[in-house]
């Protein structure tokens, strides 16, 4: 099943505004198996939110690039850029055989 951008966006929202909830609101505090559990729904909406939200074209992002081979996964990251296709820069390798961007961030925020 695929989600769409909308649909992908309202659980975000329904995410974000629950987790904000709990503690100040209800007063609860989460356990330790609570945190982990929205830590790494936190590292999903990540890179969710990578999908659905793209860069402006041509501006270079910094990005952490994710490849999987017969060895395992490996991570790295890489100045790219986005034209309609993620685009590494001359003479790199990048998304020839597969890599995909996971997260990302505009350079120019960085420096």
């Amino acid at each position: 099943m695929e989600l769409t951008k909308k649909e992908i966006k309202l659980i975000i929202d329904t995410f974000e505004d629950h987790e904000n909830n709990l503690e100040s609101e209800w007063s609860v505090e989460l356990g330790v198996e609570e945190k982990a559990f929205l830590n790494k729904l936190k590292e999903a909406i990540a890179v969710t939110h990578c999908s659905t939200q793209l860069p402006d074209e041509l501006q270079p992002v910094l990005a952490k690039i994710e490849h999987i081979n017969s060895l395992g996964t490996s991570n790295y990251w890489e100045v790219v850029y986005f034209d309609g296709n993620w685009r590494s820069f001359s003479g790199s390798k990048t998304f020839e055989d597969g890599e995909k961007v996971v997260k990302w961030n505009y350079c120019k925020a960085i420096v």
